[in-house]
């Protein structure tokens, strides 16, 4: 399953586009990926993501049986599980 919405890697992202947006932003819902990767790997759902532009990201459901264990393994950093496109 793949999710692309409105997304940023963090809440520091989110601040610098409503910051650019000026009144022009919406408060609503927005995806924060490290809030949502750990809360997703808490759940044991292996997720990957992938921030497009500055404002769009993608959540890819991985392969369940890939990895017998709970934890999403970031290819970056055991600290950071968002990625950038270019970086897949």
């Amino acid at each position: 399953m793949i999710i692309g919405d409105i997304a940023f890697p963090d809440t520091a992202a989110l601040e610098k586009e409503k910051i650019a947006a000026a009144n022009k932003w919406e408060d609503k819902f927005y995806w924060h990926a490290d809030k949502s990767l750990s809360a997703l790997q808490a759940a044991c759902i292996q997720m990957e993501y992938f921030q497009v532009s500055s404002c769009a990201g993608v959540f890819v459901l991985l392969d369940p049986h890939r990895n017998n264990s709970c934890l999403v393994h970031d290819r970056e950093s055991e600290n950071n599980p968002v990625r950038r496109f270019h970086d897949a």
